[in-house]
């Protein structure tokens, strides 16, 4: 139980590798705020962590927007008294053959993945500082591939956010604040259809996992997360987390 009373907040926490990382922090002792835009599936959400035995809240706010990002930051303080650990999951990808995306597409991309972190972050920074917390971004080994074909905001967007992430680490680590990535590679409904619509690339994927299973967002994604938010990660700052089976490039 090494986050035991720490304050944590997850956006895009209602589904997939935000659920997996909330559940994880919350088996770790945290208390956890959960964050996304669908309230039935955050209640789910935080039911599960309370019949696991932890403290957890469910927050209606859309991460894009800054407005709604302080309030949620302020529900959690007025319920904890503050905040530890800020996970940023939250992130609505466009994707397409170049040739068809729009600006528009564009805006929406940078919109979800870049500015909502960006924004949660800043709107965070004084409560980190106080508590000497941590940021973990969640981003993508897209960028990191040979060939991103049809994923050129998704790629590109990622990558933008583990740049920040490092610009993050850098400016705020002497005022005790440590900003660290995590890439993961497991099983989500967002995965799960984009298998179904895309049978040979998911084959492909499946395949070149050296170890030779899709992860779990709670069990194989979720304990890296605890560890970088734990007292144990105190040294480490900037850097990306591959928690992929080996799949990725990045090392």
């Amino acid at each position: 139980m090494e986050l035991r009373n720490r304050v944590a907040l997850v956006t895009g926490a209602g589904q997939g590798v935000g659920r997996g990382i909330a559940l994880a922090l919350g088996a770790a002792g945290a208390r956890v705020a959960v964050v996304g835009r669908t309230h039935s599936k955050l209640d789910a959400v935080a039911g599960e962590l309370r019949a696991g035995g932890a403290e957890a809240i469910a927050v209606v706010a859309d991460a894009t927007n800054r407005m709604q990002i302080r309030a949620a930051l302020s529900t959690v303080t007025s319920t904890w008294g503050g905040l530890d650990v800020l996970v940023n999951s939250a992130y609505e990808p466009v994707v397409g053959v170049f040739d068809d995306l729009t600006a528009d597409d564009a805006r929406a991309d940078w919109t979800s993945g870049f500015a909502g972190p960006l924004r949660c972050m800043q709107e965070a920074f004084e409560l980190l500082r106080a508590s000497k917390g941590c940021v973990v971004n969640i981003g993508a080994a897209t960028g990191l591939k040979p060939d991103t074909t049809t994923f050129s905001f998704y790629a590109s967007t990622k990558e933008a956010l583990r740049s920040l992430t490092r610009t993050a680490a850098m400016e705020w680590g002497p005022l005790g604040v440590r900003v660290n990535m995590v890439i993961p590679l497991a099983k989500t409904p967002a995965f799960d259809l984009w298998g179904a619509q895309n049978p040979k690339e998911y084959r492909i994927n499946l395949e070149s996992i050296p170890l030779k299973y899709l992860g779990d967002p709670q069990h194989d994604v979720g304990p890296g997360v605890v560890f970088l938010a734990s007292d144990d990660a105190h040294y480490l700052t900037g850097t990306t987390l591959m928690l992929d089976g080996g799949r990725g490039y990045l090392r």
